[in-house]
């Protein structure tokens, strides 16, 4: 549909007779941006993928200037390549003329061309690995385990989960490897929290639970090892005694940081998955939204809360603390949520993104595994942070502030998937605030509403004769 409207959109501009004489160069990308930035940050809740810039990420000199102004601009300048192309092919009548037409083409080649320029100069030079060292674990559940993930198979899971964290773990001893934090992917630990109060409930109501977060402490005790864990949180969880079931306040998708013992800090997720974790807009109403999931999504139920604000995870490294940001799964797909992570009133507040996601959603479909770790690269370049994926399923990968994946398990451009593995990577230093991260989506909003005023002057001035 957005391409179908793309396509009606600048027929409208290209034959009215007030606008008309827009040269193509400047009509396809703005009304292409505008579509994108409708698509990806207004309706239902924003779905940023399939974005004309993604696939530019194989030539990542023309997409270094994202840390300007977002993903939506390199593509733009794409666009308007795509537009003077146009343009140039023939004329068109009414159009602005071929004076005009070859100055627009021109000026989207020399913006074409800076904007090449500004890549090769922002990628010169190795960026060193100094900071600290992750142990990223890859597990491999072969579907989502949302949904029937049974007792049994949650003590068989776990158990191979802490068998390959505790192999890597002894592999990078022996490789004189220290390793400063463990990192499991988003709910990979089936558990209701770890806070002090769960763990009391659960030590009187559900011993095999307890189990699962005792796991995670004996290791991260045992190996003297911080652990990020993907969990369920739970807030104000207690039981009926009269029905004997659980209830709660609020559910969160966390990922928590255990030290020993003790959960020391929690980030939960502030972006619902649109359709995956929240219906926008049909959520507003129970009854719609259950008799909807009735309809395509059978014993699916959609209970997780979207917390208000973000939290950093602040990990002890040496004589200092590393600011660490968590988006989990969706989020590290939606540009301005890993900005607020590391931006905070134009300064730079966490200095690594760590994703934990569960692809197992994506079945058998590899291509949307790698379509996700592609899409993430594009906030390393935003924020000029790194970033470390632990992905359930795949593809767990390193990721340089320019963009460029450092580290992968096995071979291919994101390394394997559906397969479980390990990945021991240590970051490289953040850069500076970038350009982005203080003013955000300017440039596509921008656009969005400027292509908004040129379609409805068609409507408001009327044709000659």
């Amino acid at each position: 549909l957005y391409g179908t409207a793309f396509v009606w959109i600048v027929r409208r501009i290209a034959r009215h007779p007030r606008t008309g004489r827009w040269p193509l160069t400047l009509v396809v990308p703005l009304v292409w941006t505008a579509l994108e930035c409708l698509r990806g940050e207004v309706l239902f809740d924003g779905y940023p993928w399939f974005l004309l810039a993604h696939p530019l990420i194989g030539w990542p000199e023309l997409v270094q200037s994202a840390d300007l102004f977002g993903t939506y601009f390199p593509g733009t300048i794409a666009a308007a390549v795509a537009g003077a192309g146009v343009e140039l092919a023939g004329g068109r009548p009414g159009g602005p003329g071929r004076r005009v037409a070859r100055t627009a083409a021109g000026a989207a080649v020399v913006a074409f061309a800076l904007n090449a320029a500004y890549g090769i100069n922002r990628m010169r030079g190795p960026v060193a690995a100094t900071g600290p060292t992750f142990l990223l674990i890859q597990t491999n559940l072969p579907q989502d385990n949302k949904i029937g993930w049974t007792l049994e198979a949650q003590r068989r899971d776990v158990a191979a989960f802490v068998a390959l964290t505790r192999e890597a773990l002894a592999a990078s001893r022996e490789n004189g490897e220290a390793v400063d934090v463990v990192v499991w992917p988003e709910t990979m630990l089936p558990v209701r929290g770890l806070e002090p109060a769960t763990l009391d409930l659960l030590a009187r109501w559900n011993a095999a639970e307890l189990s699962f977060a005792s796991a995670i402490f004996d290791m991260s005790e045992e190996f003297d090892v911080p652990f990020i864990v993907g969990s369920a949180a739970y807030v104000g969880l207690d039981v009926d005694p009269e029905r004997r079931r659980w209830i709660w306040d609020a559910h969160y998708n966390s990922a928590y940081l255990v030290e020993g013992r003790t959960a020391t800090a929690r980030y939960d997720k502030v972006f619902l998955t649109p359709f995956g974790e929240v219906m926008p807009y049909i959520s507003k109403w129970a009854w719609l939204e259950e008799r909807l999931l009735d309809l395509g999504a059978g014993g699916m139920t959609f209970t997780l809360d979207a917390a208000d604000r973000i939290e950093r995870l602040p990990l002890p490294v040496g004589a200092g603390t590393v600011e660490i940001a968590t988006p989990i799964c969706f989020e590290d797909a939606v540009p301005r949520v890993p900005r607020r992570m590391t931006h905070e009133g134009g300064r730079r507040r966490a200095t690594v993104l760590v994703n934990l996601s569960n692809d197992g959603w994506f079945g058998d479909h590899d291509a949307g595994r790698a379509q996700h770790a592609q899409v993430a690269r594009f906030r390393c370049i935003e924020n000029r942070v790194p970033m470390l994926r632990s992905v359930n399923t795949g593809h767990t990968i390193s990721i340089d502030r320019l963009g460029r994946v450092v580290g992968r398990i096995g071979a291919g451009r994101y390394g394997a998937a559906r397969a479980p593995g390990w990945l021991t990577a240590k970051v490289g230093p953040a850069g500076a605030p970038t350009l982005y991260g203080r003013v955000g989506e300017v440039w596509s909003i921008a656009c969005l509403a400027i292509g908004a005023g040129l379609l409805l002057m068609t409507y408001f001035f009327r044709r000659k004769g």
